[in-house]
């Protein structure tokens, strides 16, 4: 998979607790994510993950990889005992589309990242038309850590056609809190099928 990513991986049960992965800090006029490419840091074992920052002009999420499952996003994860880092976008716009996200996972123990997002406009339209993602800003836990929290800043946000915001629990950990700030909110549409509701 194309993209950036910085990650511990360490199968050392000795390994030391105190590590963090690598920051990934972008300042870039325009950023574009797409084909199913990845800007990710992840926890795989003692130590947290490292956390994303991203100043960009325009930032655009879409598409998916050849094999039409993989959406583009920007993933920040912990797979083991470390928290996950956190994700931290700046943006005049940010348009994500075709199932793409902007996640914070934890899949064990640790907690997962929180997103922060300030923005002149968001857009978060439709779905994955093959394994039905939805396009969203995501932040969730699996197991015992807690999930993130989610905070957007925005003049303008628009979230249709199935798309979505949401944090959640599946396990025994808690659901991270939602705060929107915004001078206006569109939620309209759903999927094709019905399925999906924005």
């Amino acid at each position: 998979c194309t993209g950036l990513f910085a990650e511990i991986f360490d199968t050392d049960e000795r390994g030391s607790a105190d590590r963090t992965a690598g920051t990934i800090d972008l300042t870039v006029e325009t950023l574009r994510v797409a084909d199913g490419s990845l800007i990710a840091t992840g926890e795989f074992g003692p130590g947290n993950g490292g956390s994303i920052k991203i100043q960009a002009q325009a930032i655009e999420l879409i598409g998916v990889t050849t094999s039409d499952i993989f959406p583009s996003s920007i993933v920040g994860s912990t797979f083991a005992d470390g928290n996950a880092g956190n994700i931290d976008i700046q943006t005049s716009t940010l348009r994500a589309v075709d199932g793409s996200q902007i996640s914070n996972r934890t899949f064990a123990q640790g907690n997962g990242g929180s997103i922060t997002i300030q923005a002149n406009e968001i857009d978060l339209i439709g779905i994955n038309s093959i394994n039905k993602t939805p396009s969203s800003i995501v932040a969730s836990t699996r197991s015992s850590g807690n999930s993130g929290t989610i905070d957007v800043q925005a003049n303008r946000l628009r979230v249709v056609d199935g798309a979505q915001i949401f944090t959640g629990t599946s396990g025994q950990g808690a659901g991270g809190s939602i705060t929107i700030k915004a001078k206006e909110i569109e939620l309209t549409g759903e999927t094709p099928t019905g399925r999906l509701v924005t």
